[in-house]
């Protein structure tokens, strides 16, 4: 559905990488005006043709606040029908810039999520483990542990293996630590939380019973919910390889309709249960042991790179709501069993190389993160980039 740009507010993204790019594309179908913005110009998104590109000084800190007000008052003069920019997030970091500063900022831009106190509770894996044992979600067991923890006498029944993830997520764990652990033992437990603490005291970490099965058998349901609690859509995804293998982000993922009907039933009873609506979605692990699938942690706020893998499909969420943010009602589509898989290159090469697990769905149409005929930039870059790192080795 194309948009009338005379009647309608420019988007504005924030976070010029992979995800993104995945969002720039996904709104220019609509003919939207975007800005991107973010404070590392040699980002991938920037290569693309679809966006107006904006540098500030620090996505990251709030800094970006000044910015972007600054940025909305630039728009108003050129886009005078009174409406407000459209915010986008694409990364928690700057989304929690933004909820810090929502009510100053929302007089500048429109912001389609959730109340902030339930995103932020939302985000924390520990808040989000209490929400869904509140509303009696199919959810594994889990504990908190921080640095005054007595691991030995707290964990010694725990159910081994697990994994251990930071409560949230911020610049200085990122840069020193993976993203999650696979845990086999109370011993490396506590190898792993004696570095984690030693390194940074304040830090909390979530510690869940590990459920049996592979990468492949992650399942996830994006879903997007309008401010009244209407179910505008929802889309039901397979991953195939993540990388890291076992606790890693999306290599590569697929359009999954083998249990559409209980994943959308479940994630939508528990986003309306909670009071959530705008763009979110909810992973799943199938549990090799028990046949159930168990929520794994969600993502609100803002976009995940599996949102691409929506629009190739025909089910294009970030557009839906950016059409709700300008109070037009985007039209009915149902997820269809499209045989389509989205893939980012090098670690999902990685991921089957370390994994032995390859290939992809048979019959699958294989859209590349980068590569788009009517976009060349981003491949163009990336794969100048390739070209360059083989002749430095």
């Amino acid at each position: 559905m194309a948009t009338n740009e005379r009647d309608c507010a420019p988007a504005v993204v924030l976070g010029a990488g992979l995800n993104g790019l995945g969002v720039i594309r996904s709104l220019a179908l609509g003919k939207v005006t975007i800005f991107l913005v973010d404070s590392d110009e040699n980002k991938i998104a920037y290569r693309s043709k679809f966006a107006n590109k904006q540098v500030v000084t620090d996505i990251n800190s709030s800094e970006l606040v000044p910015d972007l007000i600054k940025l909305a008052s630039r728009m108003q003069l050129e886009f005078p029908n009174g409406k407000k920019p459209v915010l986008f997030f694409t990364e928690e970091a700057s989304l929690n810039v933004v909820l810090q500063n929502r009510q100053e900022l929302e007089e500048h831009y429109s912001i389609p999520i959730a109340a902030s106190n339930l995103v932020s509770d939302l985000m924390d894996k520990w808040q989000f483990q209490k929400l869904a044992e509140k509303h009696n979600a199919p959810i594994p067991k889990s504990s908190i542990i921080c640095s005054n923890s007595n691991l030995r006498d707290e964990f010694s029944a725990f159910p081994f293996p697990a994994v251990l993830k930071p409560i949230s997520k911020h610049r200085v764990y990122s840069r020193n630590f993976k993203k999650a652990y696979k845990i086999n033992s109370e011993n490396e437990l506590m190898e792993i939380c004696l570095a984690i603490f030693n390194k940074i005291p304040p830090q909390e970490m979530i510690l869940q019973q590990w459920i049996e099965g592979g990468d492949s058998d992650i399942y996830f349901c994006l879903q997007n919910i309008a401010a009244d609690g209407r179910l505008i859509s929802s889309f039901c995804g397979r991953k195939i390889r993540s990388w890291p293998i076992r606790v890693g982000g999306t290599a590569s993922c697929t359009n999954a309709i083998e249990y559409v009907e209980d994943l959308t039933r479940i994630t939508y009873k528990f986003f309306s249960d909670v009071g959530y609506c705008g763009i979110g979605g909810m992973e799943y692990k199938l549990d090799a042991k028990s046949g159930k699938l168990l929520m794994i942690e969600p993502t609100v706020g803002r976009t995940d790179l599996q949102h691409e893998i929506t629009t190739l499909c025909g089910v294009n969420q970030t557009l839906e709501s950016y059409l709700l943010a300008n109070s037009i009602d985007p039209p009915q589509v149902q997820q269809l069993p499209n045989n389509i898989t989205w893939y980012d290159p090098k670690p999902d090469k990685w991921a089957a190389q370390q994994s032995g697990i390859k290939g992809y769905p048979q019959g699958a149409k294989r859209y590349s993160a980068y590569f788009r005929w009517n976009d060349m930039g981003p491949g163009i870059s990336s794969f100048m980039q390739l070209v360059k790192n083989r002749i430095k080795r």
